[in-house]
């Protein structure tokens, strides 16, 4: 029999009806300060115009009954159930869940789990549900001071597995390392795996009720070691437009990469490799040389070192000091960058001077030194640090102004750090240099195949010379 019970309230211009469905009679509903009604067993519906916070008893606060209250404020059901007896009992499950007890009335709600509470005694149809696993029913016979423990089965039993193994978060929640496994609730989620030195992948998995155990399997990239030296070396080398000096060592990501090992006066070496493990990989770069004709036979002195007696010279790309005197008694001075072949004519009323000042005037034109010039013969008019100075310049003489020692500072390979020591103290330059001096220099490289060892030259006041330091390591030794 339904029961149409109607309140009388204050109207607010709007009502509905609310079933309430018992599996018992008298259970008893009140309204606050409203008033109260007995429920029969069945539905009842009942008639509001304004919301209510509903509490149930059963038989005038004797026995149990659940729930306890709800806040009615539309039309809808409310399923209660009620007994006159209750006894103690435990209740839990794997994960927590809700659980229910379920009859032809329908689907009363008793509390979530671990429960430790009164509960009717008896034979009744359970129900228990967790969002991610599947419903599970059971029959239970409720006795005083049972316990019943079950396991839900998941329906949404996420595995991770990546090769490499990784770091894995979920909505940016730290989960565990790989392989990992984890229940993931209905919806949308981000899957993260971090790996050091690799970039980090991300997914976005959907799960619904219906979802099954599933074994996600990542293949994230692998880090390789990739070694790279170079014949001559120190050279520098670049892998994907990092520049490095070699010889290199790094880890980077498998697949396609650009290695390139250059240096100065030496042919380029470039590779396109697809890189799947670990890689040593040897660049073995050719000199380049140059042809030097002059116009007529002498002797060509080279870095400071005499090469010889001719009129044709193959000399290798780059920085250079060189001094040559014709058959004629004609002399020249250059110090200059060889970048291809040259045709070189005698210098015709020109001399050299070397000046050690950082900045400088010279015949009205600035300058920033050290450096060496070429100037016709005749007087010039230097001014450096603040002071004026006139100088005569004679054809294929080398003079060293404003004072002191020149030291020409060249090594293989070009570019070269040292520490170098004078009178003056200690500094770092990179070759080529010009040092001013007077007395004894000491050079010592910081790079290349003879770090630590010490050049010792001395300088006299208006003399220049020429060091050169062979710093390469040729086929994995010193020369």
């Amino acid at each position: 029999m339904k029961w149409i019970l109607p309140l009388l309230f204050v109207s607010l211009g709007f009502s509905f009806t609310v079933k309430v469905i018992t599996n018992t009679d008298g259970v008893i509903a009140y309204y606050g300060s409203e008033g109260q009604v007995v429920l029969k067993k069945g539905e009842n519906l009942i008639e509001f115009n304004r919301p209510v916070l509903m509490k149930f008893s059963a038989f005038y606060g004797e026995g149990w009954v659940s729930p306890r209250k709800v806040l009615v404020d539309s039309t809808g059901t409310v399923y209660v159930i009620a007994s006159l007896k209750t006894v103690n009992v435990s209740i839990d499950t794997s994960p927590s869940a809700k659980f229910y007890i379920t009859s032809e009335q329908g689907k009363f709600y008793i509390g979530d789990t671990p429960f430790k509470g009164k509960i009717p005694p008896g034979k009744w149809n359970f129900l228990f549900e967790a969002d991610g696993y599947y419903p599970l029913k059971r029959i239970l016979n409720i006795e005083e001071g049972k316990s019943y423990y079950f396991k839900l089965e998941p329906k949404s039993l996420y595995t991770f597995v990546t090769t490499p193994a990784a770091s894995a978060f979920v909505d940016d929640a730290f989960l565990g390392e790989t392989p990992v496994s984890t229940i993931l609730k209905s919806g949308t989620h981000t899957v993260s795996f971090f790996v050091k030195g690799i970039p980090a992948k991300r997914l976005e998995i959907h799960v619904d009720k219906d979802s099954k155990p599933t074994i996600l399997r990542v293949e994230l990239p692998r880090l390789v070691h990739i070694t790279v030296t170079t014949d001559p070396y120190p050279a520098f080398v670049t892998v994907d437009g990092e520049v490095f000096r070699s010889p290199v060592v790094l880890r980077t990501l498998e697949g396609e990469h650009h290695v390139e090992c250059w240096l100065d006066g030496y042919e380029k070496v470039k590779r396109d490799l697809n890189i799947s493990s670990d890689l040593n990989i040897s660049c073995d770069m050719d000199r380049i040389f140059h042809r030097l004709v002059f116009t007529d036979e002498g002797t060509l002195t080279l870095d400071g070192e005499l090469v010889g007696y001719g009129r044709e010279f193959r000399v290798a790309d780059g920085f250079h000091v060189l001094e040559f005197e014709w058959s004629n008694g004609k002399k020249g001075f250059w110090v200059k960058e060889v970048k291809f072949n040259e045709f070189i004519a005698p210098s015709k009323d020109i001399g050299t001077v070397i000046v050690l000042s950082k900045k400088f005037i010279v015949d009205g034109e600035e300058y920033a030194g050290p450096v060496a010039l070429n100037l016709r013969v005749g007087k010039h008019m230097l001014y450096s640090n603040g002071a004026l100075i006139s100088f005569d310049v004679a054809e294929g003489d080398v003079k060293v102004l404003p004072g002191g020692g020149a030291l020409f500072v060249l090594s293989e390979p070009q570019g070269l750090k040292m520490i170098v020591r004078t009178s003056s103290g200690l500094k770092e330059v990179v070759s080529p240099e010009i040092i001013g001096a007077v007395g004894k220099v000491s050079i010592v490289p910081i790079e290349g195949c003879k770090i630590g060892k010490m050049y010792n030259v001395n300088l006299k006041d208006g003399e220049y010379k020429v060091i050169l330091i062979d710093s390469r390591c040729l086929g994995g030794s010193s020369k």
